[in-house]
Order: structure tokens, then C-alpha cells, then sequence
């Protein structure tokens, strides 16, 4: 019968197999790729909420104290609580006791400072380097969480030389990492002249698309292959989705220019990073970080930031094939600075990729302490953040 195809001819069975070939091809091609379509981009206008400056920028912040989980060479301590010795005449052996310091005198160790016009975070590099203990160090983390916002960040001075990990971070770390996300804003290892990586840790079913696939973003991608952003799919995972900035993100050269702002946009359709060097930020930014003081009140005039006015961002994580909404809530700010750790201490990072020197990263800052500590200090301008008012649009 004709319609057997054992009774074609040869020319017939290769047009039909051409024919079946552009057809399969064509069903290929038209079939829509996992995930979300892609994100239109958001024009939400933004109201201020909450504002982290001035003498009070501690008082919106908890002070993490337990083991570090990256396992870094050192102790994180609460500065409002000083050290005092107690004696007890009936026991010899009695220990310190912590007992709460006034806002206004500060701990003996000078490790947070704030004044109307700056905020500092440092390590402490005063004590012997002989000894073997941990060094104290800070990190703090956010009273109000957040899922979604508008974040400004005016930096300083970012923490920077061999043995030093640094980051500013948003996650829910304490309680439901990773499964409630991490988004690094500023992280870098060691002298950091690479420039910073901005990343995400997820747990399940996060993907990110590579540079070609229609991400707009001035950074280029690092980090996982295939754009994983789970952190449990190989243990020990710690590059998540990133993107890496140039070398005027982070560290000498970005201190030598007098930092810059940073902002973040958490949104469903997906997260975006900023980078505005000192002399290049936006009108709109300059408006929030030059009127620190100003409540949500006396602001009801001045236009919020737009982000829309701002140009490509240093990093774009679209939501297509990472229902953001699901995989980032609850979020916290956090600052740190980790010394070596899983890390800024492994080999591979810490000689291989940052050519540091020492026989390992924890004898070099052992040993050289007071030379570190030099650079390892945050300074912040403050923090803003904004959210979106409801059904409103630019």
C-alpha cells in the first residue's frame, strides 16, 4: 500500500524524513523554554520605611554572638556588653560577668562607632599576636525583615587585605537558610582586588540564566555552572548564582575613590544590583543620602528614588526560572567581617586565587595582626529603605 513505508522508494522515504526532521525542529523552537516568561520590568513608586543613620544605626540592629558557621577565625561579640571581674571573697575562682553599656560610653575594645555622619565596623587588632585565641570581630543583623524593597546603601570604606571576608547581605540566616534565600550585595575575599561578586544561595529550584540569554546587566556571571543557586545540590556549595563587578566595586580602589552607593531592588519579577561610584550617583539617591536626618514626614515632597531613571544594573537575577516571591522572605540586613573561613581561608582561595601569603591564612593574620586590622573596617553613610506603594506606578 502507498501508505506503508516499506513500499516507498528511497526519494520518497528522504523527503519524508526531511519533512518529519523541519517539522520536529520547528516544534523545538516554539516550544517554550522552562520557566517564566520573561519579566516585564517593574516601575513601582517607592516610599521610605525604614532609615539606618546616625548615633541610633545600632539601635535597629541584634548583635550575632553564637560559633560562626563558616567556621572563621573568629569570635563575634555583643559591644554593648562590657567585661567586668567580680570578686567574690568566698570563691576565688569567680568568672566576668557582662553587664550592659550605655549607649553613649562605648566598649573599651572600640569595635562600632556612630556618629551623625558615620558608622564604622571593625575587628579587633590590639590584642597579642601570639595568642591562639579567635579574634573578636562584628556582625550584625536587622530588627525589621523584609521580602521584598527598595535598598540604599552608602558605603564608606569596605574591609579589605589577605585573610579578611567581608560581606552585606540580606538573608533570613538564623532560622530558615537557605531555604528563605541569601542575597550578598558586597562580598569579597582577601584583598578583593577582583572586584565584588554579587550572588544568591537558594534552596531548591532557583536557576539563573546565563550572560546571552537575555539577562541585561553591566557584571559578568560567576559562580555555579548551569546557574545553580541551590546550595544543596553539592555540598559545600558557596558560589550560589553571582556576578562579578570590576575592580572599582570593592576594596582599594573603591575606598581610594570614596566607595560609592549600592541599591537593591527585591521584586517578583526579580532582583537587581546597583553600583553608583562616589562622583557618578543619581540625583534621587544623592536627595535620601544627603537628607539623613529628614523623617518619612517632612519627605512627603521629595520624589523617591526611581530606579527606572538609573541604567543597567551591575547584576539582574530575573524571576524566570526563580519564583522569587517563594524563595526570598523574611530577609534580614546583615554586616560582617569573617576572617578566613571555609572561604576567604581555603587554599584554593586563599593562595591559588588571591595569592596571599603564609603558610595558611590563620598563621598569616596570627602573625601580622595590627597590619591587618589596618584595612579591616566597614564605614557606612547609612542605610534606606523603600517600599512600594500599593497599585502605584511611575
Amino acid at each position: 500500500m502507498w501508505y506503508h513505508p516499506y513500499s516507498w522508494s528511497p526519494r520518497t522515504k528522504l523527503a519524508s524524513a526531511t519533512i518529519l526532521f523541519t517539522v520536529v525542529l520547528i516544534i523545538i523552537i516554539a516550544t517554550p523554554k522552562r520557566g517564566y516568561p520573561y519579566p516585564t520590568p517593574p516601575n513601582p513608586i517607592y516610599t521610605l520605611v525604614d532609615t539606618y543613620t546616625g548615633p541610633s544605626f545600632f539601635d535597629k540592629f541584634t548583635y550575632f554572638t553564637e560559633e560562626d558557621p563558616t567556621d572563621g577565625f573568629v569570635e563575634y561579640i555583643n559591644p554593648t556588653l562590657l567585661s567586668t571581674t567580680t570578686t567574690n571573697n568566698n570563691n576565688p575562682q569567680s568568672q566576668p560577668q557582662s553587664q550592659p553599656q550605655s549607649k553613649h560610653h562605648p566598649h573599651p575594645l572600640n569595635l562600632t562607632h556612630a556618629t551623625h555622619s558615620s558608622i564604622t565596623l571593625r575587628i579587633d587588632s590590639n590584642r597579642n599576636s601570639n595568642s591562639n585565641s579567635k579574634i573578636k570581630s562584628i556582625r550584625i543583623e536587622s530588627l525589621p525583615r523584609y521580602n521584598t524593597g527598595l535598598f540604599i546603601f552608602d558605603i564608606r570604606h569596605t574591609p579589605h587585605g589577605c585573610g579578611l571576608w567581608p560581606a552585606l547581605w540580606l538573608s533570613d540566616a538564623s532560622e530558615n537558610w537557605p531555604d528563605n534565600g541569601e542575597i550578598d550585595v558586597l562580598e569579597a575575599t582577601n584583598r578583593g582586588d577582583a572586584g565584588n561578586v554579587v550572588s544568591l544561595h537558594t534552596g531548591r529550584g532557583c536557576f539563573m540564566p546565563g550572560d546571552g540569554d537575555g539577562r541585561v546587566q553591566t557584571g559578568i556571571v560567576t559562580g555555579n555552572e548551569n546557574g545553580v543557586c541551590d546550595v544543596g545540590i553539592a555540598k559545600g556549595n558557596v558560589m550560589g548564582c553571582g556576578v562579578r563587578g570590576g575592580v572599582e566595586t570593592f576594596g582599594s580602589v573603591f575606598n581610594e575613590g570614596g566607595g560609592g552607593v549600592y541599591a537593591l531592588e527585591i521584586h517578583p519579577s526579580g532582583i537587581k544590583v546597583w553600583f553608583f561610584p562616589r562622583g557618578d550617583i543619581p540625583a534621587d539617591i544623592l536627595t535620601t543620602i544627603t537628607t539623613s536626618t529628614t523623617t518619612t514626614t517632612t519627605r512627603d515632597n521629595t520624589p523617591p528614588p526611581n530606579p527606572k531613571k538609573w541604567g543597567l544594573p551591575l547584576a539582574h537575577f530575573p524571576n524566570t526560572h526563580c519564583p522569587i516571591t517563594t524563595h526570598f522572605k523574611n530577609l534580614q540586613i546583615i554586616a560582617n567581617i569573617d576572617i578566613c573561613g571555609q572561604n576567604a581561608g581555603h587554599p584554593t582561595t586563599y593562595t591559588a586565587q588571591d595569592g596571599c601569603p603564609g603558610t595558611t591564612c590563620e598563621d598569616y593574620v596570627r602573625e601580622n595582626l595590627q597590619e591587618v586590622g589596618q584595612e579591616a573596617y566597614w564605614e557606612f553613610g547609612g542605610f534606606w529603605v523603600f517600599q512600594a506603594i500599593a497599585g502605584g506606578t511611575n
